[in-house]
């Protein structure tokens, strides 16, 4: 059962892409759900949680309130994003599909994890707040913009990854089933949240606050408040990957740049998301992977 509620939880991200009726979501996602009660995934505490952090979503873009409740609101979805990525929230059992599998030399112990906890801001986000774009011409767009920025980060990540001696190339004993779940895992649970927080949630509201209140006019002119909103958020997460060393905290930061700078071009989260994902697939299939 625990299998069938990592199906409709997969599912539920891309029902948002097949269909403008936000009914059919809801409908996967409230099986996700009852599967996952029924298998053991998520208990009674992880369910009130759940709903007061999809109500608190709801509540900041969907709900009027006066400065200080909003802020408030802000702060709760921040502590709530943040206890899901350090699996904190009570009464969730991820599972690991994959254990101690012996990916390359420097990697005998690899595993997979499916977080039902990380995933839910980009959830929320997309059935409250997130407009999925539905034209070819924006896909278009996305598409090319996220290659040229890919391929620049790309370049520059790999010459600071070899100039420090980070990057190690690294044949991988990969197969197809072991490939298929790092993909959806990587993408779907880890990426889609991790742009979702950083960059949709953290970043735009960071621009919106320096455009109103920090920055004077005249500075306006000098200083893009977006620009250095990407500046911030991308310090940010490179400090939250300090515990993977210094070294891996500058690339992050690099790394952060290029993805804040894609949504921030494009204005689509998926822009982000891509050249994330690109970057992950390049580390994953080439370099040495795991720390």
């Amino acid at each position: 059962m625990a299998n069938i509620a990592i199906v409709f939880l997969l599912l539920n991200f891309v029902s948002f892409y097949v269909s403008d009726n936000k009914k059919f979501p809801l409908i996967i996602f409230i099986l996700m759900l009852l599967s996952s009660i029924y298998s053991g995934v998520i208990g009674f505490y992880a369910l009130i949680v759940i709903a007061f952090f999809g109500l608190n979503i709801y509540w900041f873009y969907q709900k009027k309130f006066s400065p200080k409740i909003h802020f408030l609101n802000f702060i709760l979805i921040i502590i709530l994003t943040l206890l899901s990525f350090a699996h904190l929230i009570p009464n969730i059992e991820n599972i690991e599909l994959i254990s101690n599998y012996n990916l390359s030399e420097n990697n005998k112990n690899f595993s997979i994890w499916y977080n039902f906890d990380k995933p839910l801001i980009a959830i929320f986000m997309l059935y409250f707040a997130y407009k999925i774009p539905r034209n070819f011409s924006e896909y278009k767009k996305i598409l090319i913009d996220s290659l040229m920025i890919f391929v620049c980060l790309a370049v520059l990540i790999l010459l600071v990854g070899k100039l420090s001696g980070f990057l190690i190339y690294e044949t991988k004993n990969l197969n197809f089933s072991i490939f298929i779940l790092w993909f959806f895992k990587n993408l779907f649970l880890t990426i889609f949240a991790e742009e979702f927080f950083f960059r949709f949630f953290l970043q735009k509201n960071l621009g919106k606050i320096l455009q109103k209140t920090w920055l004077k006019s005249s500075q306006k002119k000098y200083l893009n408040p977006s620009i250095i909103s990407i500046l911030i958020i991308s310090i940010i997460f490179g400090v939250l990957h300090l515990k993977m060393g210094i070294i891996f905290a500058i690339i992050a930061i690099l790394a952060s740049l290029g993805y804040g700078y894609a949504y921030y071009r494009t204005n689509y989260i998926e822009s982000a998301i891509l050249v994330h994902f690109l970057i992950n697939l390049c580390h994953f299939l080439f370099f040495k992977y795991g720390f």
